[in-house]
């Protein structure tokens, strides 16, 4: 009762936000401790649309095969997961394997290795790779390239995280060593 209470108050507050602080740009930290970067995506994360439950995989320094956070979402059905038999049934719930990059830099395909081999090893359905800067071409076009084959793989950007914390704007306050707000 009270998560789903913090989920209504969260959607409400958010959408406050969106309206009292869409010009709002952020500063990001020159270095930023990735478990630190993990706890702030992991929290915006479990704000989401659909997401059910999120975990930490482990410490941000342990070897934990590119898995940072399994998430269990609820996902629109992709096109050959209709069901004739069960119209009325849109979505369903995937395990998404996330992985967390606080790099300054742009991150390469040379920083995210082996992502089938992790989410199979992890029996997950997804991958969305969450960076504090942005991906290189090559990398964007790996992932692009297993969408294109109806896989859930995703990434995010320092924008898209942006863009999420004017709807989540009580996020940045517990942040400071990430980023902060100017209004």
């Amino acid at each position: 009762a009270a998560r789903t209470e913090r989920k209504r108050l969260a959607k409400r507050h958010a959408e406050e936000s969106q309206f009292l602080f869409s010009s709002t740009r952020f500063e990001w930290r020159d270095r930023i401790d990735g478990e630190r970067f993990e706890g702030f995506v992991k929290e915006i994360i479990d704000l989401s649309p659909g997401v059910r439950w999120s975990a930490f995989a482990g410490l941000a320094n342990e070897p934990d095969g590119g898995r940072d956070i399994l998430v269990e979402w609820e996902m629109p059905l992709l096109p050959g997961e209709l069901d004739a038999k069960d119209p009325d049934r849109t979505h369903r719930v995937c395990r998404i394997v996330v992985q967390c990059k606080a790099d300054l830099r742009p991150v390469g395909v040379s920083r995210v290795t082996a992502i089938l081999d992790t989410v199979e090893f992890h029996e997950a359905e997804g991958y969305l790779l969450v960076v504090r800067s942005r991906v290189t071409r090559p990398l964007a076009d790996r992932l692009d390239r297993h969408r294109s084959k109806g896989r859930r793989f995703n990434w995010w950007t320092g924008d898209d995280l942006e863009e999420r914390l004017r709807r989540y704007r009580h996020v940045v306050a517990r942040y400071p060593d990430v980023l902060t707000a100017i209004d």
